[in-house]
C-alpha cells in the first residue's frame, strides 16, 4: 500500500464561524468541508484517502505532490 503526504489549504469561514474549507492544490476537485479545525482535519484525510482511491482503482497516476509554501 503506497503512502501520500500533500499539502492542503484550509480556509476559514468569513466570519470565523463558516467553519473551514479544504482543498488540496495538486488534486484538482478534491475538497471538503469541517466545522472546527478539528472536524476540518478529520475531513481533509478522508477526502483525500478516497479521492487517492478512486485514482488508484481508475489506473489514473498520481502526480507528485508540490512542495507546501
Amino acid at each position: 500500500m503506497a503512502k501520500y503526504l500533500f499539502p492542503a489549504i484550509f480556509d476559514a469561514g468569513e466570519n470565523g464561524s463558516d467553519g473551514y474549507t479544504i482543498t488540496f492544490p495538486d488534486l484538482p476537485g478534491c475538497i471538503s468541508e469541517g466545522e472546527n479545525v478539528d472536524d476540518a482535519m478529520i475531513m481533509a484525510k478522508d477526502a483525500l484517502e478516497g479521492f487517492l482511491y478512486g485514482m488508484e482503482e481508475d489506473g489514473e497516476d498520481i502526480p507528485s505532490p508540490s512542495a507546501p509554501k
